[in-house]
């Protein structure tokens, strides 16, 4: 018979781009539903991006970190 590995977990790299896609964050519950990843892989995940700055939890919701060109005022460039 041949082996049949468990499927593959979505990529870190799909769990940002689905956060990206909203706006005005999501809770853990929301984002993980969103991404189908299991709990223990996306906790990992999410404790990572956030070591990483690459995600920030605010008021129980997960955003996005803005990029640093996003923070400069496009008038003093």
């Amino acid at each position: 018979k041949p082996r049949v590995s468990p499927p593959k977990q979505p990529s870190t790299e799909s769990m940002i781009n689905w956060l990206a896609g909203h706006g005005d964050g999501a809770t853990w519950g929301e984002w993980r539903a969103g991404t189908r990843i299991g709990k223990d892989t996306f906790n990992n995940r999410v404790r990572r991006l956030i070591t990483n700055n690459d995600i920030y939890k605010s008021g129980g919701r997960y955003y996005l970190m803005p990029a640093l060109d996003d923070l400069v005022d496009d008038e003093e460039v």
